[in-house]
């Protein structure tokens, strides 16, 4: 954060490939930080992640059965959108 810094809006895709599209992408979860005392984000030894109670806004839904007749793994990523309070928003 500094002083051009609004927000910060930090998300998690699953990315997977079917037969029917090359590229599958669901959100999984979403959290916008709005200052520093809200971006403190914990790795635990026995959890994976300890996040902020959020409930889980967006449905996983595929088209198809792509999803659980994946043989492959999916990859989860996290993207975050650095949105200042003036110029252009960075990712």
């Amino acid at each position: 954060f500094n002083w051009n810094t609004k927000l910060v809006f930090v998300y998690v895709t699953a990315e997977y490939e079917t037969k029917l599209n090359s590229l599958n992408q669901i959100v999984l979860w979403d959290y916008i930080i709005e200052d520093i005392a809200n971006a403190d984000f914990t790795v635990g030894r026995h959890q994976t992640m300890l996040l902020p109670r959020h409930h889980n806004e967006y449905p996983l839904i595929d088209q198809g059965r792509g999803l659980r007749a994946l043989q492959a793994d999916a990859n989860l990523t996290l993207h975050w959108c650095v949105m200042p309070i003036v110029g252009s928003i960075f990712r």
